[in-house]
């Protein structure tokens, strides 16, 4: 479609915000409607069909239906006994060689007990972090600053330690 031409666009009026154009055949000002609308209980009384229509029950009469046992076949018949079978599986334990131990616990077999036990972690600062602190400090870092160092996880040592006999049984440095 083109657009009008200018001559068009110029002799045709345009429409604005105050002006209002009403057609001859209707006035401003309608008459009242003569009829009410219906209530609100006639308009709920209305039956909607089902809609899921396969989901519902069957309306036609089921006499002379048979129902047949279902037959299931290479089976043997169940048969009711009192005893109940459990069968269970052995719980297969992973022992980690002592050396291999990181900063989480894990099972070993104790060399001072010879149980195999989840072994319990105790946490120091290393060496390092002391150092650094002092370090820290040295450089004029009062105020707490010279403290960071004993709150990174990796200047830490991980002790790990027999919970039965409490040997010590190895360290980890990250």
């Amino acid at each position: 479609m083109d657009p009008p031409s200018y001559d068009e666009a110029t002799t045709q009026p345009s429409l604005n915000a105050s002006t209002i154009i009403v057609p001859a055949s209707r006035s401003v000002h309608a008459a009242p409607l003569s009829v009410a609308p219906p209530s609100y209980e006639a308009t709920t009384l209305i039956v909607q069909p089902d809609p899921f229509p396969v989901l519902s029950l069957p309306t036609s009469p089921t006499a002379n239906v048979i129902v047949h046992q279902p037959t299931f076949v290479n089976t043997r018949p169940h048969v009711n006994v009192s005893q109940t079978v459990v069968v269970s599986q052995p719980q297969q334990v992973q022992v980690i060689a002592v050396t291999g131990l990181l900063d989480t616990p894990g099972r070993v077999r104790c060399s001072r007990c010879q149980h195999v036990v989840t072994t319990k972690i105790r946490r120091s600062p290393s060496s390092l972090a002391y150092i650094l602190c002092i370090i820290i400090a040295f450089c004029g870092l009062f105020c707490g600053f010279c403290l960071i160092p004993f709150l990174i996880p990796s200047l830490w040592l991980y002790d790990h330690y027999c919970p039965l006999c409490n040997a010590h049984l190895h360290t980890h440095y990250r």
